[in-house]
């Protein structure tokens, strides 16, 4: 629902603070993301 609530983009990703660089991996574009990729993503297997 922050989608919505907000009428943001949310980005899950990483960075590192040493170098600056980051790295978007997952984009929360609607109300309903895609859990499936998003554990696939982190490497979280189901079971």
């Amino acid at each position: 629902m922050l989608s919505s609530t907000f009428v943001r983009e949310f980005v899950i990703g990483i960075a590192d603070n040493v170098t600056g660089d980051t790295e978007g991996l997952f984009f929360v574009e609607s109300d309903a993301p895609d859990l499936g990729r998003l554990r696939s993503t982190m490497g979280v297997r189901s079971g």
